[in-house]
């Protein structure tokens, strides 16, 4: 700020100061018209006016002049607060609004993952409803009746009906086994069905084994090729177990190596029923877990 703007501003301070200085002057000159002198009164007197008048004047001119000065300054601090004041709510209001649309960002987020998941959530029900048709075909193909039906009623069965018979057991077990290592391969968001898948394949080749040692018993019982060089170890054990000639078996022979080799299916029709359940049971958890993990956590 330059000399003359300052002495501009406080303009009206120098007219007070000659006015009162001014003021005792003119009073005594009008006051004292008549009379010669320019004024009256003794020096002394004068002297100790002016004293007292100035002093006064000067005292009131400063605190005037502080007043001022400080007025000034008050009115520079409120216009610096509240410009600061200005500022800090503009401050404000810009995180607030960025506040908020991260806030919206999130929620947008949060709304576009929930979406996702339900998408998820069906498909996998989807998969699963399927699972569960194909688990059902699975536990059927293990045909326990049938095979008893073979083993009971071989008497009255033909050699080439009987060997249709197991072929058909066998095949109806393979296309099963066949659509159940399909419908696991479908989904690859699961690793609950590889464990299954390799507790059932020992299942089934256990189930298999016999099937074939029962193929293999009624060739030797109809005489129709000399096969007990292709026999399993249980099934030759059995026969030296019991003695029988492997190249003549009547029918309680037949009878009695069979009911021996089929002992350990009904715990394998239970232990692939309780299989299938278990594995039905854990991915419905594990499906159900898709919504219900990001309900409880949905932090991203």
């Amino acid at each position: 700020m330059n000399t003359k703007h300052s002495i501009g501003n406080y303009w009206w301070i120098i007219l007070v100061a000659v006015i009162t200085l001014l003021l005792p002057i003119l009073l005594n000159f009008f006051v004292f018209k008549p009379v010669s002198q320019l004024s009256v009164g003794r020096l002394q007197d004068w002297m100790a006016f002016w004293g007292s008048y100035l002093s006064a004047t000067i005292s009131a001119m400063v605190a005037f002049a502080i007043l001022s000065i400080q007025r000034k300054d008050a009115k520079q601090n409120y216009e610096q607060i509240r410009k600061d004041n200005r500022s800090q709510y503009l401050f404000d209001k810009r995180v607030t609004g960025l506040n908020e649309a991260i806030k919206n960002d999130k929620e947008n987020n949060l709304n576009r993952q929930l979406q996702m998941n339900q998408l998820m959530y069906q498909k996998e029900v989807q998969w699963l409803n399927e699972l569960r048709k194909t688990l059902v075909k699975y536990i059927s193909a293990y045909q326990e009746n049938e095979i008893k039906g073979i083993i009971n009623g071989i008497q009255g069965f033909s050699f080439e009906s009987v060997q249709l018979t197991i072929k058909v057991v066998l095949d109806t077990l393979a296309q099963a086994d066949t659509a159940l290592c399909l419908i696991i391969s479908e989904n690859s968001n699961t690793a609950i069905g590889d464990t299954y898948q390799k507790k059932l394949a020992k299942l089934y080749t256990q189930y298999k084994s016999i099937i074939d040692d029962i193929q293999l018993l009624v060739c030797l019982y109809y005489n129709k090729s000399p096969m007990s060089d292709k026999t399993s170890n249980n099934l030759n054990n059995l026969i030296v177990t019991i003695g029988i000639d492997p190249k003549k078996i009547d029918y309680n022979q037949f009878s009695e190596l069979a009911h021996q080799i089929i002992i350990p299916l009904s715990g394998i029709f239970e232990t692939v029923r309780t299989l299938c359940q278990s594995y039905i049971k854990d991915e419905r958890k594990r499906i159900d877990s898709i919504l219900n993990d990001n309900i409880k956590n949905p932090g991203f």
